[in-house]
C-alpha cells in the first residue's frame, strides 16, 4: 500500500561501524527522552486530579483562570500533545535500533521520516507559541495607553 516511487533516504549510502554506533546512541538517547516525558506526563495527570483547590480568591478573573476544570482540561491537553509528539520519538527510536540490528535500510528511512515529523510538530508549536507570546505582550503594552 505504500507509494513505490517514494524516494528512500539511504539509496546509496553504506554505514560503518562508528556511524551504526552513533545512530544507535541517538536512539537509545531518544528512547529515554520518551521515558522520561511519559513519566512526567503521567505525574502531571496524577497531580493535576489530586489537587483540591487552585485558588480561594473570589474574584472573578481567578474563578475564570483558575478554576479546577479548567486546570484539568489544559493538563490533559498539554500531555495529549506531549503524547503525540513523542509518539513519532518513540517510534524513531524503534526503528531505527531494529533497522541497523536487521540492516533494513527501508525500515532505517522510516525511522529518520519519524524524526523528521517529531521535529516538523515541535516547531510547529514553537512558531504558535512564539505568535500567542508576542500576540500578548503587544496587548499588554497597548492596553494601558489612551487613545
Amino acid at each position: 500500500m505504500q507509494q513505490e516511487n517514494q524516494p528512500n533516504l539511504f539509496n546509496d549510502l553504506s554505514f560503518d561501524h562508528t556511524a551504526k554506533m552513533h545512530i544507535r546512541s541517538i536512539a537509545s538517547w531518544a528512547m529515554t527522552v520518551v521515558v522520561v516525558a511519559v513519566i512526567g506526563y503521567v505525574i502531571s495527570v496524577f497531580n493535576t486530579f489530586a489537587e483540591t483547590s487552585l485558588s480561594s480568591s473570589d474574584s472573578l478573573y481567578n474563578q475564570i483562570m483558575y478554576s479546577e476544570d479548567t486546570a484539568k482540561i489544559m493538563s490533559l491537553v498539554f500531555v495529549a500533545i506531549g503524547l503525540i509528539t513523542n509518539f513519532f520519538l518513540y517510534r524513531f527510536a524503534s526503528q531505527a535500533r531494529s533497522g541497523l540490528d536487521s540492516l533494513n535500510q527501508q525500515q532505517l528511512s522510516k525511522s529518520f521520516g519519524n524524526l523528521r515529523t517529531y521535529f516538523m510538530i515541535l516547531s510547529i508549536i514553537l512558531v504558535i507559541v512564539f505568535v500567542v507570546v508576542v500576540l500578548g505582550i503587544v496587548l499588554f503594552v497597548t492596553a494601558d495607553r489612551p487613545l
